[in-house]
């Protein structure tokens, strides 16, 4: 679970009461959360705030799936706006969660300091984890469209961090009513894999596949052993949770591809539709050649065969807008047969719909 930037008490110096916070509630929180953490075996990123012999300071607190303080990560470079209320911190280290390095960057350093991801994706950081806080709660521009050129730099600051050091970037803001920016998680590629929508509380669980980040870092850890984890964001948390090895991140593209298959499996007519643009094609060299997502209703079901197809996918590939999908297929015909076939279809995508399919289908004899 990832926290926004001083979730508890709440930053200071904003539209909103902070909530009395002396060393000994910081201390009774920290329990606590450890308590939940080592029930519910959740490693844990808290944004909070400390106290110190120098003032007070913005910091990440991390805590493992057993419960343990695994240490502090400070807020080094502060937003001039919060010299008011803290002082910098000093600090900057990695973390271990489940097996997997991560590290973590406070607000106005990710927005404005590269370097201090670069530094955490250099010493093999698949992830760094980003708690902030940046919109008001009272008065403000409601946002509409992620990453807008005309909206705040936020956004694509969040595309940079990720897409110049090869990792993934996953960026927790507050619910607040009017959002300068979304909890978003940003693949290693540097596309936006999924956020939650402006200024709605809720819980954003993605899957995460840690072999494509760290490309960078790879050549100065030589080796590594990386696993694939699922990763949980929400406005004030994400979850960090174990996942099989054969699960897999997928981009909108590669989610609409994916339902299309399945759908196809079923022969769900509508579910298939709804993945096509209006102007769709479909191409089997050889046989056909449609267009229009009428004559694509048509030709989903063949007469020459019975019941649904048994669909299984073996590789996904994408390029920019252009995935192509490799498998086998296997239907029973009408007059008692069957098909088995090896398939290749390359999907060419517009705002993550089908709008051209190329088929190459060879039978395969047993």
């Amino acid at each position: 679970m990832c926290f926004p930037e001083a979730s508890l008490p709440g930053l200071r110096g904003q539209d909103f009461a902070v909530w009395p916070f002396d060393q000994t509630q910081q201390e009774r929180v920290l329990q606590a959360v450890a308590q939940w953490a080592r029930t519910c075996a959740v490693a844990t990123i808290l944004g909070t705030e400390r106290r110190t012999a120098a003032g007070r300071q913005i910091v990440a607190c991390v805590i493992d799936a057993r419960g343990q303080m695994q240490g502090y990560q400070t807020t080094n470079q502060l937003d001039p706006t919060e010299e008011q209320c803290y002082v910098p911190g000093t600090t900057r280290r990695l973390f271990a969660i489940n097996g997997m390095t991560c590290g973590v960057v406070m607000c106005h350093e990710g927005w404005r300091s590269p370097e201090t991801v670069r530094w955490a994706a250099g010493r093999g950081a698949t992830i760094v984890f980003h708690p902030h806080h940046t919109g008001r709660d009272h008065a403000g521009v409601r946002l509409t469209q992620w990453g807008a050129a005309n909206g705040p730099y936020y956004e694509k600051a969040m595309m940079l961090r990720s897409l110049e050091n090869t990792i993934y970037f996953a960026s927790v803001n507050d619910a607040l009513r009017f959002q300068a920016s979304a909890t978003s998680l940003i693949a290693p590629s540097g596309q936006c894999q999924a956020y939650v929508p402006y200024g709605q509380e809720g819980i954003l669980v993605q899957a995460i596949n840690v072999e494509e980040a760290t490309r960078c870092a790879r050549h100065a850890i030589r080796t590594r052993a990386l696993s694939r984890m699922q990763v949980g964001v929400s406005l004030s948390a994400w979850r960090t949770i174990s996942k099989s090895a054969k699960d897999k991140a997928m981009s909108q593209n590669k989610q609409t591809v994916k339902k299309y298959m399945d759908a196809f499996s079923k022969m769900d007519h509508k579910e298939i539709l709804s993945c096509l643009t209006d102007d769709v094609e479909w191409v089997i060299p050889g046989a056909f050649h449609l267009a229009g997502k009428e004559a694509f209703d048509k030709a989903i079901e063949n007469d020459a065969f019975v019941g649904s197809p048994t669909i299984r996918v073996t590789r996904m590939t994408e390029e920019h807008d252009v995935v192509v999908a490799e498998g086998t297929v296997h239907s029973a015909k009408r007059d008692g047969g069957s098909l088995n076939a090896a398939f290749c279809d390359v999907f060419v995508m517009r705002d993550a719909k089908i709008k051209h399919l190329t088929s190459y289908l060879m039978e395969v004899k047993e």
